[in-house]
């Protein structure tokens, strides 16, 4: 065979191992056309959602904005340093005496919606989730200077964001 035949064959090759034919769909679409689909939610009534599972209630909007019923969120989400978030819920938590806090890093793994993404979550249950790294309240084991974020794009967690970028954050309150 010759060289140049070889060269193609394998570039080819390459290229369709690259491409991927099960791309999942956009979670926002899915859920429009989904009204009453709430995942393993409750029915949501007002600003704040759980499931039977969970210990936690999870805040509706990002942090700054106000639910507004039926599914919606009013006002700009806040964008605040790693210690900024983690202030805010701290005073939010003295203020209203109930355990406010950032959800962890494995916490998002409730909200997360595996089969599909942009966002990766119900936006039945959080309608104004825009695609972006939220933070949470872990920080890296390795290095001081870095924390974890949710990127809600795909529903993936990294703890290699320096704590002093801005980011959104979601708000939870634990249930006992």
């Amino acid at each position: 065979m010759p060289m140049k035949l070889n060269i193609l064959i394998i570039v080819s090759s390459l290229g369709l191992a690259s491409c991927d034919f099960s791309a999942k769909s956009n979670c926002y679409d899915y859920y429009v056309n989904n009204k009453s689909n709430f995942s393993s939610f409750l029915n949501p009534e007002g600003a704040l959602i759980t499931s039977l599972s969970s210990n936690l209630y999870w805040v509706r909007c990002p942090a700054g904005q106000t639910f507004s019923p039926p599914n919606k969120c009013i006002g700009d989400a806040l964008y605040l340093n790693y210690e900024e978030a983690i202030k805010y819920a701290k005073d939010l938590s003295e203020k209203s005496n109930r355990a406010v806090h950032l959800p962890s890093r494995n916490d998002f793994g409730q909200i997360t919606e595996k089969s599909c993404i942009d966002p990766a979550v119900n936006t039945n249950i959080f309608p104004s989730m825009i695609t972006e790294n939220f933070w949470s309240s872990s920080s890296s084991v390795t290095r001081n200077n870095l924390a974890c974020t949710y990127y809600s794009y795909k529903g993936s967690i990294s703890c290699l964001e320096p704590k002093d970028i801005e980011h959104p954050f979601l708000l939870v309150i634990d249930k006992y």
